[in-house]
C-alpha cells in the first residue's frame, strides 16, 4: 500500500513523498536524492566517510543488499493526513528499486511508536490513530 506523506526538513523544506509503512524496519528509511532534496546534503558523502565525522550517527541497517552502513538524519516534521510525527530519526540509504516498487520513504518502528496502529485481517485494512 502506498499513500502520500508530506515531509519537512532541514530550513522548511517542504516535499510530498511516495510512502510505504514497513513495521519491520526500526528506523524509517529515505532515499538518498530525496535526502538532498529536503537539505541534508551530507548524506551525499559515503557512510564510511561520513563515519570520521559522525560516528554517532552513522548506524549498520539491514537493507535490501543485507547489512550495510548508512547516515541517520533527523526530519522535522511527517505529515500523513492529520497524523504527524516530529524529529524522526531517518536513514538515507541509495536503493536500487525494482520500478515496481515506488516509494521514497518508508515508515519503520521509530514512527509507528507515536501512534496506535490496528490491522483489520478480513477487509486488509490499517488504521493509525
Amino acid at each position: 500500500m502506498f499513500f502520500f506523506s508530506r515531509v519537512t526538513g532541514k530550513n522548511g523544506r517542504v516535499r510530498e513523498l511516495t510512502t510505504a509503512i514497513d513495521p519491520n524496519y526500526a528506523y524509517c528509511c529515505i532515499l538518498k536524492m530525496d535526502a538532498i532534496d529536503l537539505g541534508y546534503g551530507e548524506v551525499s558523502a559515503r557512510p564510511e566517510d561520513y563515519k570520521a565525522v559522525r560516528r554517532d550517527r552513522t548506524p549498520y541497517v539491514t537493507g535490501l543488499r543485507g547489512i550495510e552502513m548508512s547516515i541517520l538524519i533527523t526530519l522535522n516534521e511527517v505529515r500523513i493526513g492529520n497524523l504527524v510525527a516530529k524529529d524522526l530519526d531517518t536513514v538515507a540509504l541509495k536503493l536500487d528499486l525494482p520500478p515496481s516498487f515506488r516509494a521514497d520513504l518508508i515508515l519503520g518502528q521509530n514512527f509507528l511508536k507515536n501512534f496506535k496502529m490496528t490491522i483489520d485481517g478480513k477487509g486488509g485494512y490499517l488504521t493509525l490513530v
